[in-house]
């Protein structure tokens, strides 16, 4: 096995889960958090409030974390993550 570059320094992302009960799959890993969030926006395709109560996870201390949990219902515009 070849070492790595020491010119390169080590990729440290941090991965995000959404659950969304009538996706599949149910969970999903993303490589970053906008995507994770596009998950669930995705949901409220019909500007009607996502169908389902979705939460999304932040891998942190060697552990999922609970980082949103949007309840069904919620708008794309209401999401929790949005700047007021």
């Amino acid at each position: 096995m070849t070492e790595p570059d020491p010119r390169l320094s080590p990729i440290k992302a941090t991965p995000y889960l959404s659950v969304i009960p009538d996706r599949h799959p149910r969970q999903k890993v993303h490589a970053n958090l906008g995507h994770a969030k596009n998950a669930v926006i995705y949901r409220d395709q019909w500007r009607r409030g996502i169908p389902e109560d979705c939460v999304i996870f932040e891998w942190k201390n060697d552990q999922w974390q609970v980082l949103y949990e949007i309840p069904k219902g919620t708008r794309g515009d209401a999401m929790p993550w949005q700047v007021k």
